[in-house]
């Protein structure tokens, strides 16, 4: 959904006199990223229970059991619960990290004196996108922590209120700076990573397609007629 995001907010700059920037490609970013969490979520929290659950049997025997479940128990909305947080994390999140690696691709490449983003090296675009992916992590790792520990949560009868904020001052009394970055370490042994490979992927599969497209609009000959 990233090049559809991008197509749309260039024209619209350009529309307005402006070029195409990191601006433009963050706002494509973080939409594509706003449209990922969405149709994920829900999972994303059967994941972090699953993951939470420390007793030999499984909390829940399959995700759509688990979702109905949480559904009966605690309503529609605590699919969803975390939410909040974790759309102010993904926008940033992803905007910062589609930004960065589409803004040095085009920095490489005008520095390189390539013709095209294809011609770059596929190791350069790894490095640029673990790169991309580790800025991306820091400054949204705080809002991520926060998130796991609203989706772990599971309301009493009290009904608790949670607040991004509120949650975030609670971790600094408690623990200081550094809880905010708890497990921050172990995140770069993969987020960075997978989120370089992703983005190497989309690249690759969207030069394949347009290719292929090339291909299917070469004029063909004319055929040969025999008398």
């Amino acid at each position: 959904s990233y090049d559809g995001y991008d197509t749309l907010f260039t024209k619209s700059f350009h529309a307005n006199g402006l070029e195409q920037s990191w601006t433009s490609r963050f706002f494509a970013g973080a939409a594509s990223g706003t449209t990922a969490l969405i149709a994920t979520y829900p999972f994303d929290v059967l994941r972090a229970r699953m993951a939470a659950h420390w007793h030999p049997s499984p909390i829940y025997p399959n995700y759509l059991s688990g979702m109905l479940t949480i559904v009966e128990k605690e309503g529609f909305i605590a699919l969803f619960r975390g939410f909040k947080v974790s759309l102010v994390g993904i926008i940033p999140y992803a905007g910062i990290g589609f930004a960065t690696f589409e803004t040095s691709k085009s920095i490489i490449r005008d520095s390189w004196g390539l013709s095209s983003n294809q011609s770059i090296p596929l190791y350069v675009c790894l490095g640029t996108g673990v790169a991309s992916g580790v800025v991306a992590q820091f400054v949204t790792y705080p809002l991520h922590l926060v998130k796991r520990r609203l989706q772990v949560h599971v309301p009493n009868e009290s009904h608790v209120k949670y607040s991004i904020i509120k949650e975030m001052q609670n971790i600094h009394k408690k623990e200081g700076i550094r809880g905010l970055f708890k497990g921050f370490s172990l995140s770069l042994i993969k987020q960075p990573q997978s989120f370089a490979l992703t983005l190497v992927i989309n690249d690759y599969l969207k030069d394949y397609a347009a290719n292929r497209r090339e291909d299917q609009h070469e004029v063909q000959p004319d055929p040969v007629i025999y008398r």
